[in-house]
């Protein structure tokens, strides 16, 4: 085989405008108008920094989107940021989306754009089955919506995966998914009744070929999806460059000498893209210098060329079948107790045994605090109260109210008008207003799980602030339809103290949005009037 190089980029910022989070009425949300930007307040009231569009991205996506290299390497950019380029930065974005096009003609109808699984960067495991389907659903909405075609890969949010989650992809049609190799367990030629442990790391994956999803789960087997295990060597010294592997940031040539070194004749990585430039400060020319030195002088790089993941997988079709470990991520251990899973360990002492929680990260016990766990489970909790009122109301609007809910996706990515959709689901009789707010509640309880929220090492910071708006405004609706369920006060006993001071300040702060936006809102309509 030639030489092929790709790589997965994977491009994600948390929501940074109130308007993604916060409450409005409908003829605010929907007015046809570009709201000015409105960043999130931070929870301290330190002045906060646009950083998606006022660093990063003149660091990182314009380089790499004008540079070329979205054309030639495989990239995820979330839908949260993708949509934040498209209103504040429409160069980048429009650059994006030539790159998707042109690389759409030059792998044969492959598209180099992946799909993230969740809009809002969810850990999909760690998520309800009812609720994997529709971060699922609208995510290939907000796809579409941009790049005007179905998508063939995915990038799941910290490559974090279980088997239910794969399952449901494939049955969306999903080619495949990138993972890291120490998520795969044993593997096997197809056809073969012998298992190989993929052992530590995964270190015997092969990166260099596609493997096909062997599903443990009896209910899952007639599924079909493949995965593609990154370099993992490769990416670690990408990310996390010592003295044995800094050499490589040196310059684009040194960069190529590298990646033509890793295993195999297909050769790919997977890391953040804000690594070059944002992480990596200066080094979006490396990763442009590199990809442009292969396009016009791939003679001199043992003639290697690009390829995409959907080209190679349609020309090399798995030999070899794996299984994965669930509950498992890129920047995790085996587990997801960085986003609150709660692990059981059993113990024995003196011939007594039981079973207790347990707190790592990366095998060190009691890394991260119990707010993690506690978190996640005060959030389980409030969701099923808010999926009860949605129940009890919905069907006063909608002829079907879980597919409204499903559909909503069109709505939400922009790809359909709210008042068609609303014309298509509403029942007789219904209030427009009452079917919004429903609506938009069903969407702040997927927000509420946005995975930045867990993933630093303090409640306190915006990350998990922003959450608690997203929480607080769909509690806000739900009990203005259910007077008698306390779920505020509920929510609220299963919170430590620290995390009541950070509720209560999101609670202030989304009061006084709501308040302007109602107020404007009510004088557009006089002047309008």
């Amino acid at each position: 085989m030639d030489i092929q190089l790709t790589a997965a980029l994977h491009g994600h910022q948390p929501f940074r405008d109130v308007f993604d989070v916060t409450l409005m009425p409908h003829t605010r949300r929907f007015s046809g108008t570009v709201e000015p930007r409105r960043l999130i307040p931070r929870p301290d009231e330190i002045t906060v920094e646009d950083w998606n569009i006022g660093q990063i991205t003149p660091e990182c996506y314009r380089p790499l989107a004008t540079g070329g290299v979205l054309q030639r390497l495989p990239f995820n950019i979330s839908p949260t940021l993708l949509k934040d380029l498209w209103i504040h930065a429409p160069d980048v974005y429009k650059a994006i989306i030539e790159s998707e096009k042109i690389s759409t003609d030059r792998f044969g109808g492959h598209s180099n754009a992946l799909v993230q699984a969740s809009l809002n960067h969810v850990i999909l495991p760690l998520a309800k089955r009812d609720d994997k389907i529709t971060h699922i659903k609208w995510a290939i909405a907000e796809y579409e919506m941009h790049y005007k075609k179905r998508p063939e890969g995915v990038w799941l949010p910290e490559t974090a995966v279980d088997e239910e989650t794969l399952a449901l992809l494939a049955d969306e049609n999903i080619r495949y998914v990138i993972l890291a190799p120490k998520q795969a367990k044993k593997f096997r030629k197809i056809g073969d009744t012998n298992w190989q442990e993929a052992e530590w790391e995964g270190r015997k994956i092969d990166p260099g070929v596609a493997y096909k999803v062997n599903f443990e789960d009896e209910k899952f087997k007639e599924k079909n999806i493949n995965v593609f295990f990154y370099d993992g060597d490769f990416s670690y010294n990408i990310g996390y460059p010592d003295d044995r592997s800094g050499w490589m940031h040196d310059s684009s040539e040194q960069f190529l000498h590298r990646w033509l070194g890793a295993r195999g004749d297909f050769k790919h990585f997977g890391v953040d893209i804000e690594t070059f430039g944002h992480h990596r400060k200066e080094k979006a020319a490396l990763l442009v210098g590199a990809v442009n030195l292969i396009e016009s002088h791939g003679e001199n790089w043992q003639g290697a060329k690009f390829v995409n993941y959907g080209l190679f997988l349609e020309k090399n079709p798995p030999q070899i079948e794996a299984q994965i470990y669930n509950n498992s991520s890129w920047s995790s251990d085996v587990e997801l107790n960085r986003w609150g899973q709660t692990v059981r360990e059993e113990k024995e002492n003196n011939g007594h045994r039981w079973t207790e929680d347990r707190y790592s990260f990366y095998g060190i016990t009691n890394w991260h605090p119990y707010w993690r766990v506690q978190l996640r489970n005060a959030f389980d909790d409030l969701n099923v109260k808010l999926k009860l009122v949605y129940e009890k109301c919905a069907s006063k609007y909608f002829k079907n109210p879980e597919q409204a809910a499903l559909d909503y996706g069109t709505v939400v990515s922009n790809a359909k008008s709210f008042y068609d959709f609303f014309e298509i689901h509403k029942t007789q009789n219904a209030d427009i207003e009452k079917a919004y707010e429903l609506l938009e509640m069903k969407k702040l309880m997927k927000y509420m799980f946005t995975s930045c929220g867990w993933f630093h090492d303090y409640v306190g910071r915006i990350e998990p602030f922003t959450n608690f708006i997203c929480a607080n405004s769909a509690i806000r609706i739900a009990e203005g339809f259910v007077k008698d369920l306390d779920i505020e006060k509920d929510f609220m006993t299963r919170l430590s103290s620290d995390m009541i001071q950070v509720y209560r300040r999101a609670k202030e702060t989304n009061e006084q949005l709501i308040r302007e936006f109602n107020s404007s809102s009510e004088s557009q309509g006089r002047a309008a009037a």
